[in-house]
């Protein structure tokens, strides 16, 4: 027995109210994202075109000497001037991408000569698709492309020196710091002994907080330690603030002046180091040692926490 089968031949109305809304809903989307591509299209166009007919001005000029009376000058010798080697622009001078001829004036107010587009209402003035696109603000451009990044250098220098100012060093770089200042006086001090030909003492002085560096002779006597109405010598550096000495270095003993010698100097650019000498500042410490061959200031391998 055969059964039959019926075969749908049209949509039904839902089916078709559905698509259609869906077709809506696209066009609706679709539309104006491809009306805001045609009036770029047309800014660029115009733009293009603009520079186009600027380089047929400029040929135009160095042949004949000066510039055309108008656009025309640019496909038909109308002067019959015999330096014309044109047409200078091929095969008519285009109109801009609304229909409308561009407007040339010569001699310009904006330059030797002026050249532009109304926009899309073909009327001077207005914004947007509107606005007038002109040869002189093409050409400027560039410089305020330049003078807008200048601008943004002027500005972020003073502000990142603000804010270095805010923030201040970190521990780490005020240990660095005080470190390397430490280290290239110490390469002083070890210049003065090989240069004078005499020993030189690296001495500290507890209450002043100043390091010394001072002749051992010297060291022996009252005038190790000048008062301070007197001019202290120029080889002297003084402990940064919130910086100390490790406990060691200061409960060695003491000379007769209140100093403790750290290192010795020799004349022949060697060194005899006493101690290990320790920099602490908050919850890091730095270790140096002199070596007795070069005399070069050693420092130890980082920063270490202190307990």
């Amino acid at each position: 027995m055969k059964k039959n089968r019926t075969r749908r031949s049209c949509f039904t109305l839902i089916e078709v109210v559905v698509v259609i809304i869906i077709l809506v809903t696209l066009a609706s989307i679709a539309t104006p994202l491809y009306l805001n591509y045609v009036k770029k299209a047309n800014v660029g166009a115009a733009t293009t075109q603009i520079k186009l007919l600027e380089d047929a001005l400029t040929g135009f000029r160095l042949d004949v000497g000066s510039y055309p009376e108008t656009l025309e000058g640019l496909v038909d010798n109308v002067d019959q001037n015999e330096k014309w080697d044109g047409p200078y622009i091929k095969p008519a001078i285009p109109k801009d991408p609304w229909g409308n001829d561009y407007v040339y004036i010569y001699p310009g107010e904006h330059g030797d000569f002026d050249l532009l587009s109304y926009g899309a209402d073909g009327q001077p003035g207005g914004s947007g698709e509107n606005a007038d696109i002109t040869a002189a603000a093409l050409r400027l451009w560039p410089y305020i492309w330049v003078y807008f990044v200048v601008f943004l250098a002027i500005c972020a220098t003073p502000t990142s020196l603000a804010v270095s100012a805010f923030r201040g060093e970190s521990p780490v770089q005020k240990m660095n710091n005080a470190a390397l200042g430490f280290e290239s006086w110490c390469a002083q001090v070890r210049y003065s002994a090989m240069e004078n030909g005499t020993d030189r003492i690296v001495a500290f002085h507890p209450e002043e907080r100043i390091f010394l560096a001072v002749d051992p002779e010297a060291a022996q006597s009252e005038l190790a330690w000048p008062s301070q109405e007197e001019e202290r010598p120029p080889l002297q550096w003084k402990l940064p603030d919130e910086f100390e000495l490790d406990s060691d270095t200061l409960s060695a003993e003491a000379g007769e002046d209140g100093s403790i010698e750290v290192f010795r100097f020799f004349s022949d650019g060697g060194a005899n180091a006493a101690r290990e000498f320790v920099l602490k500042f908050r919850n890091f410490e730095r270790r140096f040692q002199i070596s007795p061959l070069t005399g070069l200031l050693r420092q130890s391998e980082g920063e270490t926490d202190a307990p």
